[in-house]
């Protein structure tokens, strides 16, 4: 597959099914004209394993988990050479939060399971929350799209700001 693609960069977990990520990144060295393909290394395992010197010398970088995204994104950019380009909200797209879109807001407990998934950076994690939430006969429509939007630009300043004001906001309302 990657000699169809031609990727400019794999990431690999050195604990795969088949195939392990060491045997992997050792196969895409052998053909040399996949030489330009970077690889970063991502895995938990590694540090415990025996091939883990072998598989960081065949990586281009590695990363452990849960991995940091700010670190995720400086190795992609290191990797490939490129510059992010970071677009920020203009201030009429910045609304204001109302009173009325903290009529419905979902339990803390919810809330307090998004902060500690975006903590992780698991937007994996965030968005199974969301979708839990999306399956409750209350309508949490705006808090739902708000925290996956920032969730798809894996901004997760934007969830903890969000959920600071927001909670903030209900214990405002209870006191």
């Amino acid at each position: 597959m990657i000699k169809n693609i031609h990727p400019d960069l794999v990431l690999l977990d050195l604990v795969m099914p088949g195939m392990n990520g060491l045997e992997v990144i050792k196969e895409i060295r052998k053909d040399h004209t996949l030489d330009d393909i970077k690889c970063i290394g991502i895995s938990a395992t590694v540090t415990d394993s025996i091939l883990k010197d072998d598989f960081f010398e065949n990586c281009n970088d590695f990363l452990t988990k849960p991995v940091n995204l700010s670190l995720f994104f400086e190795k992609i950019q290191k990797s490939l050479n490129i510059k992010w380009v970071l677009i920020k909200p203009s201030a009429s797209s910045e609304k204001s939060i109302r009173k009325d879109e903290f009529d419905r807001l979902p339990p803390v407990s919810y809330m307090t399971r998004i902060r500690e998934a975006t903590e992780l950076g698991d937007f994996t994690l965030v968005e199974d929350i969301l979708k839990e939430l999306d399956k409750m006969n209350i309508d949490y429509s705006w808090f739902n799209k708000k925290i996956r939007d920032f969730s798809l630009q894996y901004d997760d300043e934007g969830i903890l700001t969000m959920l600071d004001k927001t909670l903030s906001k209900e214990d405002g309302q209870q006191n």
